[in-house]
């Protein structure tokens, strides 16, 4: 069996002390638990944050499509991306046709659209 390095290894070692500090053992399972729930979550939130950021119009499927996806790995993420960050992407993904229409007739803004009032534009 393999033993623990770097960054984990640390960790762990921490976490002993400050269990002994308070009287407490910790056991394999809870460092275990911690090391799980540290390098699963950071791992998965980089996918979906890099997936937000790659993620572009694909005009065989549409903009409701587009959306919709983009929406649905926003929620998934850990830190969910503020609404005009959101509002960004989606308009800067988009065809340039479309923006200039939706700048032209004035529908949305970056910072002060809802996702409501981005959908109703875009339809």
């Amino acid at each position: 069996m393999q033993t623990l390095e770097g960054e984990p290894k640390l960790i762990m070692i921490h976490n002993n002390k400050e269990g002994y500090k308070r009287g407490h053992e910790v056991s394999f399972l809870e460092h275990l638990t911690k090391l799980m729930c540290m390098y699963i979550k950071r791992s998965a939130a980089m996918l979906l944050t890099k997936l937000f950021k790659t993620l572009s119009y694909d005009s065989l499927k549409g903009i409701k499509s587009f959306y919709t996806h983009l929406l649905h790995i926003s929620e998934k993420m850990i830190t969910h991306p503020d609404q005009a960050t959101f509002n960004e992407h989606f308009i800067n993904a988009l065809p340039s046709h479309f923006k200039e229409e939706l700048d032209m007739h004035d529908k949305i803004s970056v910072d002060f659209s809802s996702r409501e009032e981005l959908w109703q534009a875009v339809l």
